[in-house]
């Protein structure tokens, strides 16, 4: 019975449940199948009460039979900072709930495994990040910690073609790559980096050939240069690329990529004075064998996400040069070419979205971000 409880409250506080248990009606609103710019949405929510919640970089995933998983924190008012992992279907209707005891902070990771369970990334520096593994429903398998492995900051993981994960962080200054076996334990690891300051990570995931591809920044003497590098399943060097910056005292800073079908891949690259204002941002493609294909200017816009769509090309999620709302989607042809630009500004709520994860699933796609400090969601297609 007591579980039954929990099970309840859980599915309420997606809901119901705002700061200091009260309880009170979320403010949502809902689109259906209304066109604007380009853009075709089918709903859009926005949860008022989950405003402890947090919203990390790669926490949003369309799950292998077509539904959404999300994970995130929140402050349980009486449990305190919870992980919760759910699973909705694409009306956002709740298919299941779970909530994990503090597996970390501040970031979240999300992938779905070839077993149709989900593996969960957690947390931040100094051993606090927690490696979960669940079923298909989201029931516990197996956890690890990062001190398990002596790696004091986790930015990503992958699951291996060949069974097994990747997890892709660092120590004090080395940048490595943690091989580790289908039950989390670990196999080795493959020295990316060493010695590296003013780390920043970017991105990493697997090509059709089975290869690793990471992005990451970092200082080189005076300044912020961006790199992307592939790597085969034995920790080998195939190709890297670095991008520095266009002009002036500029930092060049890689947050996101996506791998074309060909394996080619294209890399959205921002550059900063101070870490706040934008200048010469870009979009490049790099071919399978890691020769410069094109760049392409972003205007002034911060690129925080890049998906493919069926077209070839790529929408592009940006916010402004001052980082505030609203976002806004930008269509770029398979050759970097501007298309069409479409401000999150109207109608109705989005005008206060903060965008932050983009995924696609065919024509499909599904943004994520905050409306002040609430979780947000709509799913969209392109005309």
């Amino acid at each position: 019975m007591k579980n039954n409880y929990r099970f309840l409250f859980l599915l309420v506080f997606i809901i119901t449940l705002a700061p200091g248990c009260k309880k009170e009606e979320p403010e949502e609103s809902n689109i259906t199948a209304q066109a604007h710019y380009n853009i075709d949405y089918q709903w859009e929510k926005i949860f008022s009460n989950l405003s402890h919640g947090s919203v990390g970089s790669e926490n949003l995933i369309f799950t292998n039979d077509g539904c959404i998983a999300i994970a995130f924190n929140w402050d349980n008012p009486q449990l305190g900072t919870m992980s919760v992992l759910a699973k909705l279907d694409m009306n956002l209707n709740i298919i299941f709930i779970k909530e994990y005891p503090a597996l970390g902070i501040w970031r979240e990771y999300l992938t779905q495994t070839q077993d149709d369970g989900y593996m969960l990334m957690m947390g931040y520096p100094m051993f606090h990040a927690k490696l979960l593994k669940t079923d298909a429903t989201g029931n516990i398998q197996w956890q690890k910690s990062l001190s398990d492995y002596n790696m004091h900051y986790a930015y990503y993981f992958v699951e291996k073609p060949i069974g097994g994960y990747y997890i892709f962080g660092m120590t004090d200054q080395d940048i490595l790559l943690l091989n580790l076996d289908s039950n989390g334990d670990s196999i080795g690891t493959f020295l990316i980096e060493d010695s590296i300051t003013d780390f920043r990570p970017g991105k990493m995931d697997i090509n059709n050939a089975g290869d690793m591809v990471l992005s990451y920044s970092y200082l080189d003497s005076t300044k912020i240069i961006g790199k992307v590098k592939t790597i085969d399943n034995s920790g080998n060097e195939i190709w890297s690329v670095l991008f520095y910056p266009l002009y002036g005292n500029l930092d060049c800073e890689i947050k996101c990529f996506c791998i074309n079908n060909n394996n080619s891949v294209t890399v959205a690259i921002n550059q900063y004075w101070s870490y706040i204002d934008q200048c010469g941002n870009y979009l490049a493609c790099i071919s399978s064998e890691g020769s410069l294909l094109w760049k392409q200017p972003v205007s002034h816009m911060a690129i925080h996400d890049v998906e493919l769509t069926p077209d070839g090309g790529y929408l592009v999620l940006c916010w402004d040069d001052t980082y505030v709302p609203p976002s806004c989607l930008v269509k770029y042809d398979a050759n970097g070419a501007y298309q069409w630009y479409n401000s999150l500004s109207e109608p109705l709520i989005r005008n206060t979205v903060r965008g932050k994860n983009l995924k696609s699933a065919g024509n499909n796609f599904i943004l994520y971000g905050l409306v002040g400090n609430n979780p947000y969601l709509t799913r969209f297609t392109l005309l």
